[in-house]
């Protein structure tokens, strides 16, 4: 005979709840709202951050490009000016590729870069992605 375990309503699924109590459940990189918000203002307040020097992408592929061309920088503003791209920035932070520091700093002087960015894309859009 097949047995039926009682109906226990206290054991349902939970409410996936942030670090703060609100109803929003991670997104697909597993981020909290809060994190989102902590990765705009870093962004605004041109907070230091910090890559992994050695490239965590799959070798060969679209990702890995955009990686080694941003690697190096040192602000979110100057990861996207050299050819990164907003969803970078929450699965890099999301797997702990990316850190930041939370300090502002004085904006970045972009020609120190001189051509890189067209030079880490391809020299335009085709090899992005």
């Amino acid at each position: 005979s097949k047995s039926t375990a009682p109906f226990k309503p206290w054991e349902e699924k939970p409410i996936k709840s942030d670090r703060f109590g609100n109803g929003d459940g991670p997104d697909k990189n597993g981020l909290m709202e809060s994190d989102k918000e902590m990765l705009r203002r870093a962004r605004q307040e041109n907070s230091a951050v910090e890559f992994t020097s050695v490239n965590p992408k799959k070798m060969a592929t679209k990702s890995w490009e955009r990686y080694e061309a941003y690697k190096k920088a040192r602000s979110l503003e100057e990861m996207l000016f050299l050819g990164g791209k907003t969803a970078d920035i929450m699965y890099d932070f999301s797997r702990g590729f990316l850190k930041i520091n939370g300090h502002a700093q004085a904006p970045t002087d972009f020609t120190r870069f001189g051509s890189a960015r067209s030079s880490a894309s391809g020299g335009g859009s085709a090899g992005r992605g």
